[in-house]
């Protein structure tokens, strides 16, 4: 073979390879982008679930608060909740820390 054909053949051969290793390190940046866009949605999930675990504990708080005092006001609605807690513990008097069931009627 003449050599022409064969530094040719070497030369497009150290162009392509060249390539490869361009293409594999832009591979590379782009999927340790990705990596960090990937944490910062799983903390930006996390903190929502924070959220929304806050959300339905005080939605939940708030139903049975509502459906207490529907029930003692003798509106109909479903009265079967559990006894709730009225008042903090360390007040003493008739409704400071006492246990209440709900019941069908104005009490």
């Amino acid at each position: 073979m003449d050599p022409i054909v064969k530094y040719g053949f070497a030369g497009f051969a150290a162009m392509l390879l060249g390539i490869l290793v361009w293409i594999i390190r832009h591979l590379l940046a782009a999927n340790r982008r990705e990596a960090e866009v990937i944490a910062a949605n799983t903390d930006a999930l996390r903190c929502l679930k924070d959220a929304m675990r806050d959300v339905l504990k005080l939605e939940r708080e708030s139903r049975d608060w509502m459906r207490y005092w529907a029930d003692r006001s003798g509106a109909p609605g479903d009265s079967r909740i559990p006894a709730l807690r009225i008042g903090p513990p360390d007040v003493g008097g008739p409704r400071g820390g006492q246990d209440v069931e709900p019941s069908g009627g104005a009490g």
